[in-house]
């Protein structure tokens, strides 16, 4: 065979990835003979790998079995909050010698950035058994894991433990009681930490005034807008360059506080000092402007989210537009939205089909039973894993389609999933089956047994004993409204009035007909609640 010449030999030997296909095919016709796995390679790769300083020096360290290889691994899975696999590297530094702080540091960062608390603890604590002692980092990153979680209690305490060691808190210290404070929903106690941070002679940096304004933002029920543009005026005043978290927290804010015009405001301010939003900052004023039912604004900002390149469109963007299309009833518009964003890249999840099937639901009845066909069909092929809203939505929308075969075939999919209707899919069915005429089926879906009672059957039975009546089935009529009696629930007036009346009209003796009115009334007079009707 031909001997390879210098530069493949070196490739071979080094097992570099580096070389793309017209390399390969250059050094190919060298007249080399070169194993096929590193042609493969070499003509898979559609980029050449950078091969830098850092990069010979941890290979070289890997060659020799080195510890500081070891670690540089460990920060990396610590990075992505594998643990797992930083705990696999830790023991490699183990067997290879003493683990330092560092190591340790990275697995308790590893255990923050999963929000384990218990375990960033634990690791903690055999630091400080071990010969090594602990640092600053080391406190801070055990306090990332308490803000995950938002206990504060938990975070002060390791802040005091810090300062019975002597160790003096970094500015990144304070930002992180101060985020803990704003998960935790206590605005007085992120200030708090604000003036305890300037009073240790730290300056406070823009993901200190982000903390601050998300703090501002979660505390009651519709935020303090207030007290977070305070915040966001004070981080411009410092002149400080502001980020894109910033801006997240700021739109988050302004939509906790149903303020869209706000937000839109927002966009356009930090676009000035050239903040772009990305995804998360769109999908809070898309939903900012739902909430005050700005919906051409909404629907601009999200055809802005699907022209940026490099935006990937979550549920988290357009759920929020596709709620508003739901609460119209407007389904049109909605499954219009739904594939213009698939055609984007978007892959939808089980709440997005149950919006849209609730946009069919509230639609008028016997509306675009195409479009619903159409997410039933897509619904059925998808591998989500379908749960009880889900399995509702459907119902209602094939109830609302008025398709007897498409609610036992949705009522089927749910016995396959072991799912137990309740009385409001039940009461969807029998409406579905009265609305097709169909009276004796719906008779017999309101006697299936369902998980909870309660008035979701009300209208439905009502309902169907009207029909009853005014077909003149008087003794069917009464009979559903005895079981709804029975069971609980309680149908209005209307029903019984017109079963009196068809006892009225009825062709039978005309004293058991006001025997039986007159029964039928008193059973309704001894109801809770109704005795003045």
């Amino acid at each position: 065979p031909r001997r390879r010449c210098l530069l493949c030999s070196v490739a071979l030997s080094l097992q570099l990835q580096w070389l793309s296909s017209s390399d390969a095919l250059q050094m190919c016709s060298r007249g080399c003979t070169r194993p096929a796995a590193l042609h493969a390679k070499g003509a898979a790769s559609e980029q050449p790998r950078r091969w830098t300083l850092s990069t010979w020096r941890n290979w070289w360290r890997r060659r020799r079995r080195d510890p500081k290889f070891y670690l540089y691994r460990l920060h990396q899975a610590a990075k992505d909050g594998d643990v797992q696999r930083a705990a696999r590297w830790f023991g490699r530094i183990s067997a290879a010698g003493e683990p330092t702080t560092a190591a340790f540091n990275g697995m308790i960062h590893a255990s923050a950035q999963r929000g384990n608390l218990d375990r960033a603890e634990s690791w903690l604590r055999r630091l400080l058994e071990s010969r090594c002692e602990a640092d600053v980092v080391s406190y801070t990153s055990a306090m990332c894991a308490a803000a995950q979680r938002g206990q504060l209690q938990s975070a002060e305490r390791l802040y005091e433990e810090m300062l019975e060691r002597e160790l003096k808190p970094s500015a990144f210290t304070f930002t992180t009681l101060v985020n803990t404070a704003g998960r935790a929903r206590d605005l007085g106690a992120a200030e708090g930490w604000l003036r305890a941070m300037q009073a240790a002679r730290h300056s406070p940096d823009v993901s200190t005034y982000a903390a601050l304004v998300g703090a501002a933002s979660r505390c009651g029920p519709k935020g303090n807008f207030t007290a977070a543009a305070r915040f966001c005026r004070q981080a411009f005043a410092s002149g400080l360059e502001p980020d894109g978290v910033l801006l997240n927290e700021m739109i988050w804010a302004a939509e906790r506080a149903g303020i869209g015009p706000g937000a839109e405001r927002l966009l356009d301010a930090f676009a000035e000092r050239r903040v772009h939003p990305d995804a998360n900052a769109l999908s809070g004023a898309i939903a900012a402007s739902c909430r005050v039912g700005t919906t051409r604004r909404a629907e601009g900002q999200l055809h802005q989210l699907l022209a940026s390149d490099g935006l990937e469109i979550t549920e988290k963007s357009i759920l929020p537009l596709l709620h508003h299309y739901a609460i119209r009833g407007d389904a049109a518009a909605a499954e219009a939205c739904f594939r213009t964003a698939q055609e984007r890249g978007f892959k939808p999840g089980v709440k997005t089909y149950t919006t849209l099937l609730h946009a069919v639901a509230r639609g008028a009845p016997g509306g675009d039973s195409e479009a619903a066909m159409r997410l039933f069909k897509e619904t059925a092929s998808t591998r989500l894993k379908l749960d009880r809203s889900f399995h509702t939505a459907r119902l209602r929308a094939a109830a609302q389609i008025g398709g007897v075969a498409a609610v036992e075939e949705c009522l089927a999919a749910m016995d396959a999933a072991r799912v137990q209707p309740d009385a409001a899919m039940v009461g969807s069915v029998v409406t579905a089956c009265t609305r097709s005429w169909d009276l004796d089926r719906a008779a017999w879906h309101a006697r299936r047994p369902v998980q909870q009672r309660s008035g979701g059957l009300a209208e439905p039975l009502g309902q169907l004993a009207r029909e009853y009546a005014l077909r003149g089935d008087v003794g069917k009529a009464a009979a559903c409204l005895g079981a709804a009696n029975r069971s609980g629930v309680q149908p209005g007036l209307d029903a019984y009035r017109e079963v009196v009346v068809g006892y009225a009209n009825s062709a039978g003796s005309r004293r058991s007909s006001v025997q039986q009115a007159s029964a039928l009334l008193d059973g309704f007079a001894k109801l809770p609640g109704k005795e003045k009707e």
